[in-house]
């Protein structure tokens, strides 16, 4: 499994939905569950995806999934693909 695909699972996981349900323009909060927790988790699971710091506060005014990966490939420093 590549990193990009890890991190994937690991925001299907925290959204509580299937990973092939994560469209580019799903809402991150579609189903009120992009709360302090979820932004907390995934602040974790970006830092060992990007190898980068990353606050929770970064992830506060991403509204999409397309958002959070464009923001994780921007951390690590290429396009993800």
């Amino acid at each position: 499994m590549s990193d990009r695909n890890k991190l994937l699972e690991d925001l299907a996981s925290v959204l509580q939905v299937e990973s092939s349900g994560l469209g580019q323009d799903r809402k991150l909060n579609a189903d009120g569950l992009w709360d302090s927790l979820a932004r907390m988790s995934m602040t974790a699971a970006l830092i060992a995806y990007a190898g980068a710091q990353v606050s929770v506060d970064d992830l506060q005014n991403l509204e999409t999934v397309g958002d959070f990966l464009n923001f994780a490939d921007r951390q690590r420093g290429d396009t993800g693909k």
